[in-house]
């Protein structure tokens, strides 16, 4: 029995180490007692802040606007038709790419610089 009880606490001495090291993700709180490990792990939600929403729109846009200046409206627009034709991540996909007044602002500004 002893054999037992001293491999017992060297496996939850190794669980406690291992867990205080952060191998198994974030703990905010950790309770040990009554041969029980009790982890209450508070992970933050991933999330986005508006900041970096507008940042990753801004991006979309300014992609939008270099394709339009490279390709041309008619030959932008072409494509925008063809993709409308197709299943529906391609129509949502269109749908999306639509050439809106930002990005048509964009590429006017961009035009000069690809010229």
């Amino acid at each position: 029995m002893h054999k037992l009880s001293t491999l017992y606490e060297r496996l939850i001495n190794a669980g406690r180490q291992a867990f205080r090291s952060g191998r198994f993700g974030a703990r905010k709180d950790e309770t040990i007692g009554a041969d029980v490990i009790t982890l209450n792990c508070d992970r933050p939600m991933p999330s986005i802040s508006p900041r970096g929403f507008v940042m990753l729109v801004a991006a979309f846009l300014a992609f939008k606007g270099a394709v339009i200046a490279h390709l041309g409206l008619d030959t932008y627009l072409a494509a925008i038709r063809v993709l409308d034709q197709g299943a529906l991540p391609e129509q949502a996909a269109a749908f999306i790419m639509r050439a809106d007044f930002a990005s048509l602002a964009i590429a006017q500004q961009l035009l000069p610089l690809l010229n």
